[in-house]
């Protein structure tokens, strides 16, 4: 298989799981470190500096997050990060957003048709929407 990584493998998944583990290891320990009654007895200094910067990173990411993640995931579904479901998803927005009076009565109009219509050459069909040569075939006969 000749396929790029990114076209092999959702990786805008796997940054997401990723993202995922390491909030929630962020939110374990600092409900860890906020409920140790321990530490607050012994060093109650420390461990209420250790709870503010928890909270100051919070705030960063509930600043920051919202905004990077939805652009981080449209970069990651354009060409040439392009998988299977990626495709799937963008042609069946075109779809659904397209207005009925708009289509051709021959047209190709289901998804699973126009993965078809890509293809799967050896060079690999992430580079064909890339350069646009998936644009000049034909569509599959009916």
């Amino acid at each position: 298989d000749r396929r790029l990584f990114h076209e092999r493998w959702q990786t805008e998944l796997m940054m997401n799981r990723l993202l995922q583990i390491l909030l929630y290891l962020i939110c374990y320990v600092s409900a860890r470190t906020m409920m140790d009654v321990h530490d607050w007895a012994e060093r109650p200094a420390i461990t209420g500096l250790l709870v503010s910067m928890f909270c100051l990173l919070f705030a960063l990411l509930v600043y920051f997050l919202p905004n990077f993640i939805p652009v981080f995931l449209g970069v990651m579904a354009l060409p040439p990060y392009v998988d299977d479901g990626n495709l799937a998803a963008f042609f069946g927005v075109l779809e659904s957003t397209r207005p009925e009076e708009c289509k051709a009565p021959d047209e190709v109009t289901t998804v699973e048709s126009r993965l078809t219509h890509v293809g799967t050459s050896d060079a690999g069909w992430g580079r064909g929407i890339t350069d646009g040569s998936w644009r000049s075939r034909a569509p599959p006969a009916s």
